[in-house]
């Protein structure tokens, strides 16, 4: 019931009100289910685990419509250099562990237990040199999650060890967010052989109660077909594939690599309400950088994605200088 409210009154209402002249658009849709984890490097702690399923489609809008009113429009809907408009709800549950997963007592310095159950929806305005996108999330963090449920039936198939401190997690609370995120591509070379390389410049700024930052970096892609999935990777190990923004054609593939530095000013899963007193670690680190590579591939439809991508600590209290996990995309363009 919870799940299904947060479809009625957020998703649908911020897709009809964003855009009231959502239409069938030629067929550009695609639907992708992602997994993030770091068991791909024998680990269990940190941002542990995230799982992903959402769908995309083009919608047409009418001139003077709310795209044409906001920041970064260089071309109008129906101008030859093809701007095209894309809406995508996604719905995702993501998990944060201290180290010692089997140690039941909440554990001095380190990362608190939390889980994140959401449900988000996006506009993108897209122009083959400049792509704005504008989000909203709403969600809950805590007991509500689900966390705990997923992480102790996952390692019970896996014969893993079995988490006991999830009585310490963050506690319940409501979270939204707003974000804007705007990627301009500076260079792509001439075709060799139909491959080619492409740089582009992503940049954005989050708000809301689930986490806030401003962030910049820069990504390398090196493939075929590259002005057909521009800006589709990301830097980020929260999942490192946009499949809405990727046209269907007969095949493609590329090569990606980035980095990206951000200044953070909140996050829930490190600064929210716990019941431990304040044990385990609660102060956001400001500062934070993360790299990303990865390899893209598509065929008739039919495609996936592999990134490894490490980042800094989240708080100051870690002492690790660095956490890696593994992302996992399966998708289909029709």
């Amino acid at each position: 019931m919870a799940n299904y409210s947060l479809i009625k009154y957020f998703v649908v209402p911020t897709l009809l009100v964003a855009s009231p002249h959502l239409s069938a658009a030629s067929p550009n849709r695609s639907i992708n289910f992602g997994i993030d984890n770091d068991s791909i490097l024998t680990t269990d702690k940190d941002y542990t685990n995230g799982l992903f399923l959402s769908y995309s489609d083009s919608f047409d809008i009418q001139p003077n419509g709310f795209f044409d009113s906001l920041p970064g429009r260089h071309f109008s809907a129906t101008s030859s250099h093809g701007k095209v408009h894309k809406f995508n709800i996604k719905i995702g549950q993501k998990m944060w562990t201290p180290e010692d997963i089997e140690n039941p007592n909440p554990i001095l310095d380190e990362r608190p237990y939390a889980g994140l159950l959401y449900l988000s929806s996006s506009l993108y305005s897209i122009s083959p040199s400049v792509i704005n996108h504008y989000s909203l999330l709403l969600g809950t963090v805590g007991p509500n999650a689900y966390a705990e449920e997923s992480q102790k039936y996952v390692h019970g198939l896996i014969k893993s060890a079995e988490p006991k401190g999830w009585h310490n997690q963050i506690s319940n609370q409501l979270v939204f967010n707003l974000g804007y995120h705007r990627t301009d591509k500076w260079y792509q070379s001439p075709f060799n052989n139909s491959t080619s390389h492409e740089i582009t410049t992503p940049v954005r700024v989050l708000a809301g109660t689930y986490k806030s930052e401003v962030a910049a970096g820069a990504m390398w892609r090196w493939g075929t077909e590259l002005q057909d999935s521009f800006g589709s990777a990301r830097v980020s190990n929260e999942s490192t594939l946009d499949p809405s923004l990727i046209i269907r054609g007969n095949r493609g593939w590329y090569l990606f690599s980035g980095i990206e530095g951000r200044l953070r000013f909140n996050d829930i899963t490190i600064d929210g309400k716990r019941p431990d007193d304040g044990i385990t670690a609660d102060e956001v680190q400001p500062i934070q950088g993360t790299a990303t590579i990865g390899l893209t591939g598509y065929y008739q439809g039919w495609g996936a994605s592999l990134a490894i991508s490490s980042k800094t600590p989240d708080y100051k209290e870690d002492q690790n200088p660095l956490h890696t996990n593994g992302s996992l995309a399966f998708f289909w363009l029709f």
